[in-house]
């Protein structure tokens, strides 16, 4: 009896135990410790780096591409030997424009002139653009104008004659005027027997008086052996003081084994000039000989006091 009493004291003990302890479980809390809301994680921030690229306004400016370059010409006017000039046969006469570089480069003593189509009129087959006016400073910078001459003399032959040139820059490039910087400047005259015209005035011929105080003839080559056909060029000079006006002719021979064949001279033809003073009047040709020859050609200058005359020889001997 004593025994079973202990036993339940001690499930008495237990149960107020355990009474007590859930009673404290559900007794409110005073502390004022509130929990925080759930937030997003933040990354953690990245570790300094030495490589890092700097900011954009302490980057240099990259450089701008270099425009492309373009070579281009503006035809202005014809200075001398306007379109349909009318020449007499083997006149020698000067043929200058007057052009804009409209490009973006500079021209320079590396650029030149070149022949591209039609009657080549003796000229060269090329030359330097200031062959005969050099710049200031040697060079014509875009938007600057240019005169630009060549040389060239009329046929033999009465008809119409065009030539065409245009421009070769330092890497060998042509260009012209126009739109497209591909259209050419042209020399257009025509040829009359009889004709002439005053070189420096390029008009009527001056009144005067005047004496012809020179003339000079010259062949190249002068003794000629090999190939056949060969070329002879004959340049003549007539020095004259005073307006004028002056005559020339040629006349001459021809020793030849080639029956029936002659060759063409320039025909008579008249110069003058506006001024007074010393001039030198010049007249070429060119003789295409095509078999064993000799001869003789002379040049006779008239003035209104005077006349003077230059007589040449000549020998071809061509190969078997």
């Amino acid at each position: 009896m004593f025994k079973n009493r202990k036993i339940i004291d001690l499930l008495i003990l237990v149960l107020l135990g355990l009474a007590l302890s859930l009673g404290a479980c559900n007794r409110p809390t005073n502390s004022g410790i509130q929990p925080l809301p759930d937030t997003p994680a933040q990354d953690a921030a990245p570790p300094p780096d030495s490589d890092a690229v700097a900011p954009v306004d302490d980057q240099p400016a990259p450089e701008p591409p270099a425009p492309d370059l373009v070579d281009a010409a503006t035809f202005i006017e014809h200075t001398t030997i306007p379109t349909g000039t009318i020449l007499g046969q083997g006149q020698v006469f000067t043929k200058t424009w007057e052009l804009e570089n409209s490009g973006t480069t500079t021209w320079t003593p590396d650029y030149f002139l070149e022949f591209d189509r039609g009657d080549q009129m003796a000229g060269p087959d090329d030359q330097p653009l200031f062959e005969y006016f050099i710049p200031e400073g040697e060079e014509v910078l875009p938007g600057d104008l240019i005169t630009v001459t060549v040389i060239l003399t009329s046929p033999l032959q009465e008809g119409e004659y065009l030539g065409f040139w245009q421009f070769r820059n330092p890497d060998e490039e042509i260009f012209g005027a126009g739109p497209e910087a591909d259209e050419p400047v042209e020399v257009d005259i025509e040829v009359r027997a009889g004709a002439w015209l005053d070189p420096s005035a390029g008009g009527a011929p001056a009144a005067g008086t005047g004496t012809v105080e020179n003339v000079e003839l010259t062949v190249t080559p002068a003794d000629y052996a090999g190939d056949c056909p060969v070329q002879l060029i004959f340049s003549g000079a007539i020095e004259v003081d005073g307006l004028g006006p002056y005559e020339y002719e040629y006349t001459s021979d021809v020793n030849t084994d080639l029956p029936g064949w002659e060759y063409l001279i320039p025909a008579p033809n008249q110069f003058s000039y506006d001024s007074p003073g010393w001039h030198v009047y010049q007249t070429n040709f060119v003789i295409d000989i095509p078999a064993d020859a000799d001869g003789w050609i002379r040049l006779d200058g008239h003035g209104p006091g005077s006349s003077s005359f230059s007589e040449i020889y000549y020998n071809v001997d061509c190969n078997e």
